[in-house]
């Protein structure tokens, strides 16, 4: 995932919502995501342990935690909100 703000004007938003909605898979080649990474970041955003979404994805807690080391969390936003403030 990527922390830039997303340049898509709300058409073309609603498009890849109603993408991800409709099918997962395709939304993440379009969007040109690893669909594994992706849930783990979710789920991790959800607030799931490791172990939790280890065990939801049959992933190693290993490889979950490489993934959510390169998570975009609510807090880097926070932060980086807070110094364009500054």
């Amino acid at each position: 995932m990527t922390n830039q703000k997303s340049m898509l004007n709300p058409e073309d938003k609603n498009t890849a919502l109603e993408m991800a909605i409709a099918d997962f898979q395709q939304f993440c080649m379009y969007a040109g995501v690893n669909e594994t990474q992706l849930k783990v970041c979710i789920e991790r955003n959800k607030g799931l342990s490791l172990g939790q979404i280890s065990q939801k994805l049959n992933i190693s807690r290993n490889t979950v935690k490489g993934i959510t080391d390169r998570c975009f969390s609510k807090s880097d936003k926070e932060s980086t909100e807070e110094k364009t403030k500054s």
